[in-house]
C-alpha cells in the first residue's frame, strides 16, 4: 500500500476517482482512490473478472488459463464558471478566488477550464453572454487556467447563472463521454437574470428557477455542479446557493450547502493508492501463478515490499506493491497478464 496521493473526493459517487484506471474493450480492472462525499462510498478499484486468452508468454508448461487486465488513466475534467459581477464583500471574494487557485494549481491530474461571465454590457442584454469559453479545458495545463481565475477582473452587470451552467454543460458535453466531468461555479450572489440563452430578461425570481433547472440538466447529461461562494455571503444569497449545490449533486451535507474558501479544499485529500485487482477464480495452484505487467514479469513477493501478492487468505485477488505498483499508476495505458499453472 503506498500513500500520498492526491484523491478528488467529488468523483467517487460518479465512479471515476481521481486517477482511476479504466478498462478497455479487452479486459477488466480499475485502480481505484478512497473516499467520498456526503453520502457517496469509497471503495478500492477492482477489476470484476478477466477475459481468458492463450498462453502466449507464460512460463509454466501447462497453462490452465490467463487473465487479462487492460486499461489507462482517463482524467477528470472541470469547467470553472467565474462569476465576474460580485458585488460587496471584495475581501470575501478575493479568498476564494484565491483558494480556488489554489486548488486548481495543485491539482495537475484534473483537465481544468475555464469560463467568465458575464461580459460588459446593459444588465441581462445578450451581450452579457460570453460566446465561448476564456480558456478551454487542457490536458495537464493547470497553471494556465488558475492564472486565468487569478487575474480575471470584476466587471459587468446582472447575474446570468442559468445561462452560463447552460453554456457550460454545452460544452463539455461535446467531449467524449469516458471521463467525469463538472462544472465548478464560483459566485457570491443569486442569480439575478432569468433565462438560459438571449434573451435573458432581469426576472429575480424566475432567475434561481431557471439556474436550478439548468443545474438538473447538466446533471441529466452526466455533469455534476459544485458550488462555491464565500463564507460570508449574504443569508438570501447563501439560501439560492445552496438550492444550486443541492440540485447539482454535490451539496456539502451542512448549512451552507455550497463549499466556501475554507471548504474548498476539503474536496481534495490524501488517500491510500489500491493496486488491486479481483480475480475470475480461485487459482488452481496458488502458489504456481505468474503475473506480468507491461510483458514485464512482476515478481511474488509475500511480504508485499515489491511484487505482487494476494492481499488476503480468499486467494481471489492479487495486488501489486512498491516500484510495481508505480509503474501501474505510470503506465497509459497498461496491461495485465495472470498465468496460471495446471494441477
Amino acid at each position: 500500500m503506498r500513500s500520498g496521493v492526491i484523491a478528488l473526493l467529488v468523483l467517487a459517487p460518479l465512479g471515476c476517482k481521481r486517477a482511476s484506471l479504466q478498462p478497455d474493450a479487452g479486459g477488466v480492472g480499475t485502480l481505484g482512490r478512497d473516499g467520498g462525499i456526503g453520502t457517496g462510498t469509497g471503495g478500492a478499484g477492482a477489476g470484476d473478472g478477466g477475459a481468458v486468452g492463450d498462453a502466449a508468454g507464460s512460463p509454466f508448461d501447462a497453462t490452465c488459463g490467463v487473465m487479462s487486465l487492460g486499461g489507462g488513466y482517463v482524467a477528470p475534467q472541470i469547467l470553472v464558471l467565474l462569476d465576474r459581477s460580485v458585488s460587496q464583500d471584495r475581501e470575501g471574494w478575493a479568498k476564494v478566488v484565491r483558494t480556488l487557485g489554489d486548488v486548481i494549481t495543485t491539482n495537475s491530474h484534473i483537465d481544468w477550464g475555464l469560463y467568465t461571465f458575464p461580459s460588459p454590457g446593459a444588465a441581462c442584454s445578450p451581450a452579457t453572454l460570453p460566446p465561448g469559453v476564456t480558456l478551454p479545458v487542457t490536458l495537464g495545463d493547470p497553471m494556465k487556467v488558475a492564472a486565468g481565475v487569478l487575474s480575471a477582473t470584476t466587471g459587468g452587470d446582472g447575474m446570468p447563472t442559468a445561462a452560463a451552467i447552460s453554456a457550460g454543460t454545452g460544452y463539455l458535453r461535446n467531449f467524449s463521454p469516458e471521463p467525469s466531468k463538472f462544472l465548478l461555479l464560483a459566485t457570491n450572489r443569486a442569480p439575478t437574470c432569468a433565462g438560459t440563452a438571449a434573451p435573458l430578461s432581469a426576472d429575480f425570481t424566475q432567475a434561481p428557477v431557471d439556474a436550478v433547472a439548468a443545474v438538473r440538466a447538466a446533471a441529466a447529461a452526466g455533469i455534476g455542479t459544485i458550488v462555491v461562494a464565500p463564507s460570508t455571503t449574504a443569508a438570501g444569497d447563501a439560501d439560492a446557493l445552496s438550492d444550486l449545490a443541492i440540485a447539482g449533486g454535490y451539496g456539502t451535507g451542512r448549512d451552507p450547502r455550497f463549499y466556501t474558501e475554507t471548504t474548498l479544499p476539503g474536496l481534495f485529500q490524501t488517500t491510500d493508492v489500491n493496486c488491486s485487482f479481483a480475480l475470475s477464480s480461485v487459482p488452481p495452484v496458488a502458489d504456481s501463478v505468474a503475473v506480468t505487467l507491461n510483458g514485464a514479469p512482476v515478481p511474488h513477493d509475500p511480504v508485499r515490499a515489491d511484487g505482487w501478492d494476494y492481499p488476503d487468505p480468499s486467494i481471489t485477488r492479487i495486488e501489486l506493491y512498491g516500484t510495481w505498483c508505480d509503474r501501474l499508476l505510470a503506465s497509459n495505458p497498461y496491461q495485465i497478464q495472470i498465468y496460471f499453472a495446471c494441477p
